[in-house]
């Protein structure tokens, strides 16, 4: 196996992965930054725009259109905060949390049938070789939680 092989692999397994962690399609699309945006909000409650452009390293232009696509979808909502009128703060919505509480059950479903293809010794390798992989301080649009 050269290095090609191991990267188409892996390629293969990263978009069996992503396609389990998409809404159903009949009931909403949403682009992977939107997902994304989503995700980070509700891990880290009410952000101002400027804040989740940050973490997302988008401009705040791009920030103000995807709010605004999420907010007409009703997953999130935005509001003035009193003590300054010039910032909006993005919260997750009552069918925002609702559509990630959905993703997370799947998730956990697919990722639990994905990991009883391998035995205990090689999910403990797996976790390793991943942690070996990862880039230090990468920041997680949600929280990790370790499969078994």
């Amino acid at each position: 196996m050269d290095r090609e092989e191991l990267a188409v692999e892996l390629q293969k397994l990263i978009r069996e992965i992503q396609r389990g962690f998409r809404p159903h399609p009949k009931t909403l699309t949403l682009r992977p930054g939107e997902m994304r945006a989503l995700w980070i909000v509700a891990r880290h409650g009410p952000l101002r725009k400027s804040d989740l452009a940050d973490i997302l390293g988008i401009s705040k232009p791009l920030v103000s259109s995807l709010a605004r696509t999420l907010e007409n979808l009703g997953l999130i909502t935005q509001s003035v905060p009193e003590r300054d009128h010039r910032r909006r703060v993005i919260a997750l919505s009552e069918k925002g949390q609702h559509v990630l509480d959905e993703m997370r059950a799947l998730r956990q479903e697919r990722m639990t049938a994905l990991f009883e293809r391998l035995t205990e010794e090689e999910q403990e390798m797996l976790y390793h070789l991943l942690q070996k992989l990862r880039e230090p301080g990468e920041e997680e649009a949600e929280p990790r939680q370790r499969m078994r």
